[in-house]
């Protein structure tokens, strides 16, 4: 059987600051993902549009 963990109480402070850090976290593990090698960094540029296959900035970004 799981063993159950404390129930954590909350502030309205903490609370409304719970989705920051939540974001700050999602973003510094994207961020360790998407730079971890060369290939893998300039193929989420081509996914987000930024650069071409080939390796070149799209028009947009000239």
């Amino acid at each position: 059987m799981k063993a159950k963990t404390p129930r954590v109480v909350r502030t309205k402070k903490e609370a409304v600051e719970d989705p920051v850090e939540r974001f700050r976290r999602a973003a510094a593990a994207f961020n360790l993902r998407t730079t971890a090698t060369r290939e893998i960094a300039l193929e989420t540029l081509v996914k987000e549009g930024i650069y071409t296959r080939g390796g070149k900035l799209t028009k947009q970004y000239r």
